[in-house]
């Protein structure tokens, strides 16, 4: 049996015969006079009971001068216990957070889209803006793998994307600004929708890589680079890689959207398109702005990116004068370079050039 320490003050209680009185009131009571020593300790024992900790016969008291190992602020029953501070301990900040987001989106999008990203720095799943994290997609030394079908992924990292690929219809955004994987060195996939109105309609697509049914009936086929489709009351989906050269109804007529932007099919008629794209954008604008400006070479006008196709707008061979309204765009197809340009009003201007 291991023996038995105690302190003075309970060597002292063990011999005090009265429960009701403590060791120095037996000792007035018995004639002899209360010692300033037997005082001290009944204060230590009122402070111990204060605080609820147990004392140990051969430990040092908090705070008591000269000790290095106090039992209770910095050891058994202290900061390393009970998640305390210690106010001599080195406080450390916690590491940068993975600012940078990459999100795959599939939301709205039919069947798979599968993706691969490479990221020169540290990544991990995250669950920004609803994603979740699945247990399929494999994080390798800043590689990336995974699918989407109809929800989210996201990652936060840092560093930089070094590459990007997604095949389907899934769209990606980094740090919140909608990117085309082309931009990273992936191959460019699109969806191109028709939805029926009621009207018996025939079409025929091409397109400059490949070309596949995500969905429709036994009235779509494609083949290669080419689909063809008759359709009514249905939706049709075609996913293919690389550019759209035609979309042309040889009867009737239907509402198309490549990707989630909805398009005129005479714009794609199996020309060649113009490289650059202008727009003119008043849907931050208070009132109607005018402008005009002239290319080098053709110019024409364009729905791309929302903007809508106004009667305002002449076209005097590379020369061109508008206006857009407040709350609306108008935008412009053009080769070459811009030579002059001039703007009354307070509409964006964005100018893409090689916008294929």
């Amino acid at each position: 049996m291991e023996p038995i320490h105690l302190s003075r003050t309970e060597q002292d209680e063990s011999t005090h015969k009265d429960p009701r009185t403590s060791p120095a009131d037996q000792a007035t009571e018995e004639g002899t006079p209360s010692s300033s020593s037997a005082l001290e300790r009944r204060s230590v024992l009122k402070g111990l009971a204060v605080c609820a900790v147990p004392f140990v016969a051969g430990q040092s008291v908090a705070g008591e001068s000269g000790s290095e190992d106090a039992t209770y602020g910095n050891g058994g029953y202290g900061a390393g216990a009970y998640g305390g501070v210690d106010s001599d301990a080195p406080v450390t900040d916690d590491p940068d957070p993975l600012e940078r987001t990459i999100l795959i989106d599939g939301i709205g999008t039919t069947g798979e889209s599968q993706y691969e990203i490479e990221i020169d720095g540290t990544v991990e799943p995250s669950t920004y803006k609803g994603a979740s994290i699945d247990e399929t997609t494999v994080i390798e030394d800043g590689h990336v793998s995974g699918s989407v079908t109809g929800w989210r992924d996201a990652f936060r990292f840092d560093g930089e994307i070094e590459s990007l690929t997604v095949d389907g219809s899934a769209r990606v955004y980094v740090d919140d600004d909608r990117v085309d994987p082309v931009e990273y060195g992936g191959e460019s996939v699109s969806v191109l929708t028709f939805v029926g109105n009621g009207v018996p309609s025939r079409y025929r697509v091409t397109v400059d890589g490949d070309l596949e049914v995500l969905e429709g009936d036994a009235e779509l086929t494609a083949s290669g680079d080419t689909a063809t489709g008759s359709i009514e009351t249905d939706v049709h989906r075609l996913q293919f890689t690389g550019d759209l050269l035609e979309c042309t109804f040889e009867e009737g007529g239907t509402q198309v959207y490549l990707d989630d932007e909805r398009i005129d099919p005479e714009e794609y008629d199996g020309t060649e398109q113009l490289p650059h794209l202008i727009v003119f954008d008043g849907t931050g604008a208070d009132d109607s702005s005018h402008y005009a400006f002239s290319v080098s070479e053709g110019v024409e006008q364009s729905t791309d990116d929302g903007a809508t196709k106004t009667t305002g707008s002449v076209i005097d061979g590379n020369e061109v004068r508008g206006s857009v309204e407040a709350g609306e765009k108008t935008a412009y197809r053009f080769d070459g370079e811009i030579e002059t340009f001039s703007l009354v009003g307070t509409a964006d201007v964005d100018v893409s050039y090689d916008r294929w």
